[in-house]
């Protein structure tokens, strides 16, 4: 269990700590909401405030146009009395004022309009104002009602006007609000009617210039954000908004941003209609229409902010009255939006406070919890460490001496009838197990439970292959499937898997049973050699060439021909065997002749051929040449469950060798063969079992009587063998394997280190600057004995390579070993054929 482990201040702290931290930050979060929902009223409060005062200034600016029409009304007795009050004043009153007209009872027209900042009549050259017309009925509707000291507002409307400038001649859109009041006449009764048309533009400066920072609204700095005020008539048509840096003409942008509806009116081209489907534009419009301010609040999330800010949009009915005296009426809606920052600034500051609050929490318990635990568990620890003292001692004693706490001793006196208790079972156990280890390795191992009943089904062709593993019958399937076909065949594997048996298997299994089956071993021969062994010679063909000779492929016509160790095989053998192969025709040597051949080929390499291809030692074209059929022989290490048929069959032909009938193996010695990692392969099993036979006292075999047993090392779940260095000096099997990339150059040299006693160089041998070159390269100590026997002769032929040593060499190691030296460049090859010697490369 978790906990088990752990002491008791890090089980309090566990605990305790967390919960704290929870406390904490519940507080902190209750703390910062009801802070955010407090910061919210007051900003939508203050937005509504800034709409507010925003729809008042447009209503007071409405009230003042009011005026200045009532007082130009007062003047307007005559035409000559209006024009010369008009330019006595220096224009129309009011400064946003675009034109004056006078509608007489008749339907007559006198019209005043700005030129910059003079007044001057104004009338179209057909004699008519056409264009300055207020069509809308229920703004028609409002004038026959009026009385004489009332003032209708038209909405917001667009009228032809004389262009300024040099174009005077010609009319211009301009958006408008009329202002229309009754003049009274001399009996006190309305007739003629005044018109005064202020430039409806003046709703955008209002609006940029409330927006401003120089706006008394203004009242403190604030961080960038979207912030901006728009007008909407009571129709719900979006005239003006606030100029920004890219929409200095007051047209909707930013307040039509995401929204979807009817873009432009005659005059207007920039008005916009939200549809219905926009219910909080729609819900403040109508509020507005009854005189109720809205307050809109959605919360937003942006990048690169921790805590989401707050969009507010607030409106507000602008109010008109027709006179002091009137009711007032909702001519227009106006809206502000303001994004703020500060909910992310108040909860950003408040997270730090939390965190630090939560850390300084988190410490002082720590310090607390630590204390308290250290002072509960101090007499546990003691007695402990009491214990494990006890129990180094060979025979465990009693733990002495009075600790604090009742828990303590009540454990105390519980752990030492426990230790009396166990000294007298441990001493029994150890009687018991020393009995049943010596009769353990007395136990011979009964091999008829390792038979392979399959074994008995097997044709004659693969008995002589052993192993009950899945590996082995996989090969055994492939080997008869292999065996149908009359083609070529590549076997591939390391050292000692037995890839000789394989063809030999094959070639029983298959048509070709009947016929011969040659091997040439290609490593043991030098290049004019194995030509000759493959190819033949005709009398007279070179020097010593007294008879004909029939090559090996002649000799297994109608049969098989194996060629082992195909990747030594020099350029020129390879490409002979390449054309003989394909045309399946020798030429002998000395003759221009071709004979035909019915050959099977299968050949056999320990290496990998690609790459040697990659390297240049190997033609490619031979490759697929020979690799019409693949097969592979696993290494031991992988079906290690074959090891228990394979000992019994070498253990019985050791028995029929050595004549000792009572050979036998114990169940300890069999563990071993198990666990071994057998860089050999089944060839070193097989030396083993004989070396082990012939050193087996009493005809049984154990632990102590394997040749590896002194430096074996169990084999790793990886299937790597952890042996240190071999007994003469020699880098482990396993460690040349790591440092090869192929898996099949890793088992060359592994033949002498598996089947022959390693000799040690002597200590007091003196090693020269070349030795120590040779060491360098990796050379093992049969190369190193050649260096220092060609530091003295100066040259070595194989056969005195061979007479080197006191113990039995193959040609194929022999021949291994000096090619190894000729392409590390320390020796160079002289001569041919029989007379081929080896210089030293001083």
């Amino acid at each position: 269990m978790f906990l088990s482990r752990k002491p008791i201040s890090q089980i309090l702290l566990l605990f305790t700590g967390p919960l704290l931290l929870l406390l904490v930050g519940l507080q902190g979060g209750v703390a910062l909401f009801l802070s955010l929902d407090a910061l919210q009223q007051a900003l939508g409060r203050s937005v509504q405030t800034k709409t507010m005062a925003i729809s008042y200034e447009l209503s007071s600016y409405l009230r003042k146009v009011r005026y200045n029409t009532l007082l130009l009304a007062d003047f307007v007795d005559s035409e000559q009395t209006l024009g010369t009050y008009l330019n006595r004043v220096g224009g129309l009153v009011d400064k946003e004022a675009l034109a004056l007209v006078v509608t007489a009872e008749n339907g007559t027209r006198s019209a005043y309009v700005r030129e910059h900042t003079d007044v001057r009549k104004w009338v179209k050259a057909d004699g008519s104002m056409s264009g300055m017309d207020m069509t809308s009925p229920v703004f028609v509707s409002k004038i026959k009602i009026l009385k004489v000291g009332e003032v209708a507002a038209s909405q917001v409307f667009s009228v032809r006007l004389p262009a300024q400038g040099a174009f005077a001649d010609e009319t211009t859109s301009v958006p408008v609000i009329q202002f229309v009041t009754p003049l009274k006449q001399a009996d006190g009764k309305k007739g003629r009617l005044l018109s005064l048309y202020v430039a409806a533009d003046h709703i955008g400066e209002m609006l940029t210039y409330l927006q401003s920072p120089a706006s008394p609204l203004h009242a403190f700095h604030r961080r960038p954000a979207k912030r901006f005020s728009y007008f909407a008539d009571p129709r719900g048509w979006i005239l003006y908004e606030s100029a920004q840096e890219h929409n200095a003409a007051f047209m909707p942008v930013q307040s039509r941003q995401d929204l979807r509806g009817t873009l432009g009116l005659a005059g207007m081209p920039g008005a916009f209609l939200p549809s219905d489907e926009h219910s909080a534009f729609w819900d403040s419009v109508s509020n507005a229409r009854n005189m109720q301010p809205t307050l809109n609040q959605d919360w937003e999330s942006e990048n690169g902010l921790t805590f989401p800010t707050i969009m507010m949009e607030a409106g507000a009915p602008v109010l008109y009255r027709t006179s002091d005296d009137a009711e007032p009426e909702v001519w227009g809606v106006a809206f502000s939006v303001d994004r703020s920052l500060l909910p992310h600034v108040l909860g950003t500051r408040q997270a730090w406070i939390l965190c630090g609050v939560g850390v300084v929490v988190l410490a002082v318990s720590i310090l607390v919890l630590y204390l308290v635990g250290r002072f509960c568990a101090a007499p546990m620890l003691l007695l402990a460490r009491k214990v494990e003292a006890a129990a180094t001692e060979p025979a465990p004693t009693p733990v002495e001496g009075e600790l604090r706490g009742y828990e303590a001793n009540v454990l105390q006196q519980a752990i030492n009838r426990m230790i009396r208790t166990l000294n007298l079972q441990l001493a029994e156990i150890n009687d018991k197990t020393q009995r049943l280890a010596h009769y353990a390795s007395l136990q011979q191992v009964e091999f008829t439970d390792f038979r392979d009943p399959t074994e008995e089904l097997d044709n004659s062709a693969l008995s002589v292959l052993r192993g009950s593993s899945s590996v082995m019958r996989q090969l055994k399937a492939e080997i008869s499937k292999a065996a149908q076909v009359d083609a070529d065949i590549l076997i591939e594997g390391e050292t000692g898997t037995g890839k000789q048996l394989v063809a030999e298997a094959v070639h029983k299994a298959s048509r070709r049973c009947n016929g011969p089956l040659v091997p040439i071993n290609c490593g043991a021969l030098d290049e004019s050699l194995l030509l000759d062994a493959l190819f033949g010679h005709k009398k007279g063909a070179f020097s010593g060439a007294e008879n004909d000779r029939d090559g090996a492929f002649v000799h297994a016509h109608g049969g098989t021909l194996f060629l082992d160790e195909i990747q030594s095989a020099s350029p020129k053998v390879q490409q002979s065997l390449l054309r003989v192969i394909a045309s399946r025709r020798v030429r002998p040597l000395g003759t221009d002749a071709e004979y035909p051949v019915d050959v099977r080929v299968i050949c056999a390499t320990n290496v990998n051929l690609l790459e040697e291809i990659e390297a240049g030692k190997f033609r490619q074209d031979l490759y697929y040449r020979i690799k019409v059929l693949s097969l592979h022989t696993p290494p031991l290490r992988t079906h290690t469950d074959s090891i228990p048929a394979l000992t019994a069959y070498f253990l019985e032909q050791a028995r029929e060798t050595l004549g000792r009938s009572e050979l036998a193996l114990t169940r300890g010695a069999m563990e071993a063969l198990l666990k071994y990692s057998w860089p050999g392969n089944v060839r070193e099993l097989e030396n083993c079992i004989i070396q082990a036979a012939v050193t087996a006292r009493d005809g049984l075999i154990h632990v102590a009587d394997l040749p590896f047993s002194k430096t074996f090392q169990p084999l790793s779940d990886s299937g790597v063998s952890t042996r240190s260095s071999d007994a003469g000096g020699f880098t482990s099997y396993r460690e040349s394997e790591s440092k090869k990339t192929s898996p099949f150059q890793a088992s060359k040299g592994a033949d002498s280190v598996a089947s022959y006693t390693v000799h040690n160089i002597s200590e007091e041998t003196s090693v020269s600057a070349i030795s120590a070159e040779a060491a360098n390269n990796a050379l093992n100590e049969r190369q190193q004995r050649i260096v220092e026997y060609l530091q003295q002769q100066g040259s070595i032929t194989r056969r005195q390579y061979l007479e080197l040593f006191d113990y039995d060499i193959s040609d194929r190691t022999a021949g291994r070993d000096l090619q190894d030296l000729v392409q590390k460049g320390i020796i160079r090859k002289s001569g041919a054929g029989p007379s081929t010697s080896y210089v030293f490369v001083k």
